[in-house]
């Protein structure tokens, strides 16, 4: 398969707009140094158009229709993956649980309001 270069340069060549370069920060140090990549104006356009172009503050994107049918869709999803668990999962999730701003996460505040 090649090295990691070698790799990035054959996704690019197979249409890949964004390479993923995840858990090697070696490796994401050997691509940017080394790889041979002068993108067509076709790609040039492409990779402007993956670029953020509008900014939403949290407020706006709690009341987001799309926002709250995916969080929606996660929480259904959470809710039948947890109702399959033991209890001594449910108590190792929770003490592994890193607080987001201090605020609890939905797995905690299901927990406590017992709804697994």
């Amino acid at each position: 398969m090649g090295n990691v270069v070698e790799r990035a340069e054959k996704a690019i060549r197979a249409g890949c707009d964004l390479l993923l370069l995840c858990n090697e920060p070696e490796g994401v140090v050997q691509v940017l140094d080394n790889l041979n990549y002068q993108p067509t104006q076709a790609q040039k356009e492409r990779h402007l158009s993956l670029m953020k172009r509008k900014y939403i503050n949290w407020s706006d994107l709690e009341k987001n229709r799309n926002y709250l049918q995916a969080s929606a869709r996660f929480e259904q999803q959470m809710a039948t993956k947890m109702a399959r668990m033991e209890g001594s999962q449910l108590l190792m999730m929770k003490l592994n649980c890193q607080h987001f701003n201090q605020q609890q996460c939905r797995s905690c505040q299901w927990l406590e309001k017992g709804f697994i």
